[in-house]
C-alpha cells in the first residue's frame, strides 16, 4: 500500500484509489479534475428490448429460457413494445445535465436504441462496447485490457479486499460455490458489477463528465425486474459509493421473470425503508390464483458482496397474509404442505434472482386486511441482518 500511485487524471478514480489506502492527491491532478462537468442524473440501461427481437416464428420462443411458464413470450413481448416507446421518449427528452450508462445485448432493437442514445447523449454516454463494436458485457479479461495495466491492477487489489471483507463480515461459506460455479454466484456477479462500474465511470470522465456519488440521481431501465435489472443496479450502486439507491421503476423495467408480476398493476414503489431498502406494492390480476389481491416485496437499494443478507420482520394482523411464489400460488402448497396464513412474517430482502436470497412475496388476504393496514405493517417492519455464518 506504500507503492507510488499511477498518474490518474480523474477525480472519482482518485477517490476510489484513496479508499483502498493509496495516496493519490496532487495539485496537478486536482486542477485537472476541475474541468469535468458534473451530471445531475444518469440512466442505467440494463439489457433492454430482448423480446422485441423474438418474433412469432423464432424457434427460441419455445426453448426453456423463453417458455418456462405459460404465455411468457406473449406477455413479455407485448409489454416490450410499450417499453421501447417509453425508452425512446426518455432519450429524446433527456436534458443536458443527464447522462447514460448502457449495458447492451447483441439483439438488433437494443443496438438501435444504443445508436439513438449515442446520437442524443454524445460524450455523456458510455456503453460496454469497444471501438470495434464488440459488446463485451461480462467479459472480464476484456474489461481489464481496456482499463490498462495500472487500473486493472488497482481493480484486482480492490476486489481482493472485497473478498476479504466478505469473509470477515459474513463468515466462511458465503460464496455458496458449486460444481457449476467454482467462484460462487455472489462473487461472480459482484466481480461483473464492480468491474463494469469502474469501466463506465472512468470512461465517462475521459469524455469530460463525472458525477457526485452524494447527490447524483440514478434511474434503471431494461430487464428483468428480479434478474439483471436488479442485480446490476443494486451492486453498481455499492461499487460507485452512492448515497442513494439506483431507482428501479416498474414502468421502465420488464418483469418477464414472473407471470404474476407481468399481470399486476403498480400500487406504490420505492417506499424508503431503513438502510436504503425499498418496498414495492402491487395489485394482482383479478383471476385465479391471485384474485386481485395486494402483494409486496422488499429489495435492497445498495448492496455489495461484503454485506450480510437482510430480512424484514413484519407484524401483520393475525392470519392476514400468505407467502406466495412468482406465479401467485401458495408457497406452502408448492412445498407440499397446507397453505398457512401468517400474522408475523420474516420477509427476505432481495438483491437479484441470480442469488440464493429471493425477495419474499407477501400476499394480503383482502377480507382480513385493508391496503392501508397492509402498507402500514410493511413500513413498520424491523430490519435485521443474518448472523455471521448464516447464509441464504
Amino acid at each position: 500500500m506504500n507503492q507510488r500511485p499511477p498518474r490518474i487524471v480523474f477525480l472519482s478514480v482518485l477517490l476510489t484509489l484513496a479508499s483502498i489506502g493509496r495516496p493519490v492527491f496532487s495539485a496537478e491532478n486536482i486542477e485537472r479534475s476541475k474541468s469535468l462537468k458534473t451530471l445531475r442524473k444518469i440512466y442505467l440501461v440494463v439489457h433492454p428490448l430482448h423480446w422485441v427481437d423474438v418474433p412469432e416464428d423464432d424457434p427460441r420462443r419455445f426453448d426453456s429460457s423463453h417458455a418456462d411458464f405459460p404465455n411468457r413470450w406473449e406477455f413479455s413481448r407485448k409489454l416490450e413494445f410499450q417499453l421501447q416507446t417509453r425508452y425512446q421518449k426518455l432519450i429524446r427528452d433527456a436534458k443536458d445535465d443527464e447522462g447514460m450508462f448502457f449495458l447492451p445485448t447483441l439483439e438488433k432493437s437494443c443496438d438501435e436504441l444504443l445508436v439513438m442514445a449515442r446520437k442524443h447523449f454524445g460524450p455523456r454516454l458510455v456503453a460496454l462496447e469497444d471501438e470495434e463494436g464488440y459488446k463485451f458485457d461480462c467479459d472480464m479479461p476484456h474489461i481489464h485490457k481496456l482499463l490498462g495495466p495500472e487500473m486493472s491492477k488497482a481493480l484486482k487489489n480492490d476486489l481482493r479486499n472485497d473478498r476479504f471483507l466478505a469473509t470477515t463480515n459474513r463468515g466462511q461459506g458465503w460464496e455458496q460455490a458449486d460444481f457449476q460455479n467454482e467462484k460462487g454466484l455472489e462473487w461472480t456477479f459482484w466481480e461483473y458489477a464492480k468491474s463494469q462500474a469502474w469501466y463506465l465511470k472512468i470512461n465517462l470522465e475521459k469524455q469530460g463528465y463525472t458525477f457526485d456519488p452524494a447527490t447524483v440521481e440514478f434511474e434503471a431501465l431494461g430487464e428483468n425486474w428480479s434478474g439483471c435489472a436488479a442485480t446490476f443496479p443494486i451492486g453498481m450502486g455499492r461499487a460507485w459509493g452512492l448515497a442513494n439507491p439506483v431507482t428501479r421503476r416498474y414502468d421502465l423495467i420488464n418483469p418477464d421473470g414472473t407471470l404474476m408480476l407481468l399481470k399486476s398493476t403498480l400500487v406504490e414503489q420505492n417506499i424508503p425503508i431503513a438502510g436504503n431498502i425499498r418496498l414495492f406494492i402491487f395489485k394482482t390480476a383479478d383471476e385465479p390464483p391471485t384474485s386481485g389481491r395486494y402483494i409486496a416485496q422488499f429489495w435492497e437499494g445498495i448492496r455489495g458482496v461484503m454485506d450480510r443478507p437482510r430480512v424484514v420482520a413484519v407484524d401483520f394482523p393475525s392470519g392476514s397474509v400468505i407467502e406466495v411464489t412468482n406465479y401467485g400460488t401458495s408457497k406452502g402448497r408448492t412445498l407440499g404442505v397446507r397453505t398457512r396464513a401468517y400474522g408475523q412474517l420474516g420477509m427476505q430482502v432481495g438483491y437479484g434472482s441470480h442469488f440464493f436470497q429471493p425477495a419474499t412475496w407477501a400476499m394480503a388476504l383482502n377480507w382480513k386486511i385493508s391496503l392501508e393496514e397492509f402498507r402500514a405493517a410493511l413500513v413498520a417492519g424491523k430490519v435485521r441482518e443474518l448472523p455471521k455464518g448464516q447464509h441464504p
